[in-house]
């Protein structure tokens, strides 16, 4: 039986694994980095500054005369 399998164009040491009822192939990728925490850490603030935003718009009383 041949068997095909397409391997992503980086993946390096492809090789089979024979195990006791079926073979695996198995190889190596090389991965690009995380992305910077920077990101991250922005992404915490900007949550953070709406939240407050939202508490003080909530709680500001309205000066509104009828």
């Amino acid at each position: 039986i041949t068997e095909r399998a397409k391997l992503p164009a980086n993946a390096q040491n492809a090789h089979l694994t024979t195990g006791n009822d079926y073979d695996q192939l198995a190889y190596s990728l090389d991965v690009s980095p995380s992305r910077p925490k920077t990101l991250l850490y922005l992404g915490i603030l900007f949550l953070v500054a709406a939240a407050g935003v939202g508490a003080l718009a909530f709680r500001a009383p309205s000066r509104a005369k009828a």
